[in-house]
């Protein structure tokens, strides 16, 4: 997909919808210089001429597919020391749902990425992109650890509210 076509088909509808968009176009020629205006803008953001307005923060992740946008989340919200660990809902049924299995898994990447650590050192003999791994399962760890734990605090709520 081109900056265009993203800032068309996907930006543009984002911010409409978000009302970060003050242009109220009435007839088509008017609805596609809007448009050009804003493709052309997020052409400059895209290239780092300009920088993406906060404002627009939201709304353009929005307008990316889910899990590249969580991407963009987890390493944003960890560039700054934090987890992102979302609030668990509840099911139709008024339970909350356990990802026990996210947490499985996690913990089988950490051991099939721990080569590093089976020597019980971590030096200059280890491969650096082996550590840099490693180190990145073991966050996807923790985050998936605070995530379940956060479920079954919530679960924990739900049962305390029963009796």
């Amino acid at each position: 997909m081109s900056d265009v076509e993203f800032a068309n088909e996907c930006l543009v509808p984002s911010l409409e919808a978000a009302g970060l968009i003050d242009d109220d176009p009435t007839t088509a020629d008017e609805l596609f210089r809007v448009r050009n205006k804003y493709a052309k803008r997020v052409a400059r953001i895209l290239s780092g001429d300009s920088p993406l307005p906060f404002g627009w923060r939201e709304a353009w992740l929005a307008a990316l597919p889910g899990d590249v946008a969580a991407g963009i989340m987890r390493s944003t919200a960890r560039m700054h020391g934090y987890m992102l660990v979302q609030v668990p809902t509840t099911t139709g049924t008024g339970s909350v749902e356990a990802t026990i299995d996210v947490l499985a898994g996690a913990f089988a990447d950490v051991m099939s990425h721990a080569h590093p650590a089976f020597d019980g050192t971590y030096g200059t003999e280890d491969e650096l992109n082996q550590l840099l791994r490693l180190e990145q399962e073991l966050v996807d760890l923790k985050e998936a650890t605070a995530a379940e734990i956060a479920r079954v605090r919530a679960g924990l709520q739900l049962h305390k509210g029963a009796a």
